[in-house]
């Protein structure tokens, strides 16, 4: 029988695999962080103009969402915070922000978020000692974080959400339970999230010894290991994943699983003629008749469209060319 549910799966694998051309999207909420050289606004007054009226009061340093307190976090998110800032998604449940506040955070930003006034880029952070790779294995690895936070392996999706990542475990809101029978995981130790913190404020770095370098601007591309890295890990496999998902039936976090969803949903999870009307895309658009997804929130993840915002149209579009492609894994 095992034999067979192989042979089986293998060949649907060969069927779906298909050869077209493939389109990069660019993803316009994954933009660089680019720097314009040096202003007179300081990170005291963002702090003071911007963040403590607007922010600090659910971003606090014990709270589950980025601490706003910690400038090392905030420069390394402040690009996520602007987009946020000016599509209106933040502050939440709050007016948008008047445009001079705005313009007051953007102009910060494209000048590198300086900690000082006229600081160039840069300047004063720490020699990187620490890498990725020991961040990875002193964290993620030791803590069992990539189970759920697939998109973890990779290094710029990490820095993407690093202000979360920081939040999160500072105030020991993460690692959770990755099934409902496991015993509760022990939390991140005080010298683990010391090396966190270490990494952040050395500004980073994938190799030790490195100069800081802007985030390359992510371009998605319709296949199993763009689409993981950039969509499923960060907004779905904390739910779908294979370790006792939250998902229901179907797991998101291996390509196998991805095949075996088709024949878990009775033929419906891709529509290959369709391919918009696929479950998996349908399930992303608002006001679809079974529920937006990600949902609005999810019962035992705590908080988890702050976290993980919606597909956007550009993210939406991208899966169903995958789709159209026949779900090719590279």
């Amino acid at each position: 029988m095992k034999k067979t549910t192989t042979l089986i799966l293998i060949s649907f694998a060969l069927t779906m695999i298909g050869c077209g051309d493939y389109r990069n999207l660019k993803n316009a909420d994954d933009e660089s962080f680019q720097a314009q050289g040096t202003t007179s606004i300081d990170f005291a007054t963002i702090r003071e103009r911007v963040l403590e009226p607007n922010c600090t009061n659910c971003h606090q340093p014990e709270g589950r969402h980025q601490a706003y307190a910690n400038y090392s976090v905030v420069r390394a998110d402040a690009p996520n915070m602007l987009r946020e800032m000016e599509s209106g998604r933040m502050p939440k449940f709050a007016p948008r922000l008047p445009e001079e506040t705005i313009a007051l955070f953007r102009e910060w930003v494209e000048a590198g978020a300086p900690e000082f006034s006229d600081q160039e880029q840069g300047a004063g952070t720490p020699n990187a000692t620490l890498s990725f790779n020991d961040l990875k294995t002193g964290v993620f690895d030791k803590y069992k974080c990539t189970s759920c936070h697939v998109h973890y392996k990779d290094y710029n999706q990490v820095r993407l959400s690093i202000g979360s990542i920081v939040s999160l475990v500072q105030s020991n809101e993460m690692p959770i339970r990755r099934t409902a029978f496991e015993e509760p995981p022990s939390p991140v130790s005080d010298e683990d999230k010391a090396l966190l913190t270490q990494w952040v404020e050395q500004n980073m770095p994938e190799f030790a010894g490195q100069a800081v370098t802007e985030i390359p601007a992510v371009v998605l591309e319709p296949t199993y290991q763009s689409i993981s890295t950039h969509i499923l890990g960060p907004k779905c496999t904390v739910c779908h994943n294979s370790f006792g998902s939250r998902g229901g039936v179907t797991v998101f976090d291996t390509y196998s699983q991805m095949v075996l969803n088709q024949l878990d949903l009775g033929g419906l999870f891709y529509n290959f003629a369709s391919p918009e009307e696929s479950f998996v895309v349908s399930r992303t658009v608002p006001g679809n008749p079974f529920g937006l997804m990600p949902p609005d929130n999810v019962g035992g993840v705590p908080d988890v469209t702050r976290i993980f915002p919606p597909l956007t149209t550009e993210e939406r579009d991208v899966l169903t060319e995958w789709i159209r492609n026949k779900i090719p894994f590279e």
